[in-house]
């Protein structure tokens, strides 16, 4: 039924905006910055650092941890087991027996993405990206004009097919072979990404 633009109740008033962040404060397993995950032993315990008393071969032992960085763009993070002193308001590494293995997990919470323009807008080398994505997702034509439809045409290709009506072309197979798709919108947008892309990280 049609809003009835004399009524005030029918309108929005108020409009609440959220941002996500990583939580800085975090002190428990569930929220701290790292956690270090020991997976039982068969003899009953947990290796290395976890906490003891366990008779159950598949129960784990999570503790507190902290990570530094050691190189951002390699991903190479240093995470270490941490008490927080609550009353100092500072962290303290755990001590922790010198023969005990590396964890078996790590969990790391951060806050992945590639940071905002000073306006609070997506990078416009992204917003490319972002726009040929789109384009290429799209399931049916929009209401646009001949040069609009032609472009949404072009980056709605499929790219496996190798030939049209009226040409023929070759794509490398490392052009189809990317997480997006095989349209020619989702190749333009891996390519960018590409550029941008930070190695898979790993702890040392």
């Amino acid at each position: 039924r049609p809003i009835d633009p004399s009524d005030a109740t029918k309108f929005v008033t108020t409009l609440e905006v959220y941002q996500r962040t990583t939580n800085g404060d975090g002190t428990t397993v569930d929220t701290s910055q790292a956690t270090l995950v020991y997976e039982s032993a068969a003899c009953g315990g947990w290796w290395g650092c976890g906490p003891s008393g366990s008779t159950d071969p598949g129960s784990i032992g999570p503790l507190v941890a902290r990570a530094g960085i050691r190189d951002r763009t390699l991903g190479l993070l240093t995470p270490a087991a941490a008490t927080y002193d609550a009353s100092t308001g500072t962290w303290a590494q755990t001590p922790c027996d010198g023969c005990a293995p590396d964890p078996d997990r790590v969990i790391l919470r951060y806050l992945a993405g590639y940071p905002l323009e000073a306006d609070g807008q997506v990078a416009p080398h992204l917003r490319q990206a972002v726009v040929a994505l789109a384009a290429a997702e799209l399931k049916q034509r929009i209401c646009a004009c001949r040069e609009s439809n032609r472009r949404l045409h072009m980056l709605q290709q499929d790219l496996t097919l190798q030939s049209t009506t009226t040409e023929r072309y070759q794509v490398s197979a490392r052009d189809l072979d990317n997480p997006f798709g095989t349209r020619r919108g989702h190749v333009m947008a891996w390519k960018i990404a590409q550029e941008y892309l930070l190695r898979r990280g790993i702890t040392a």
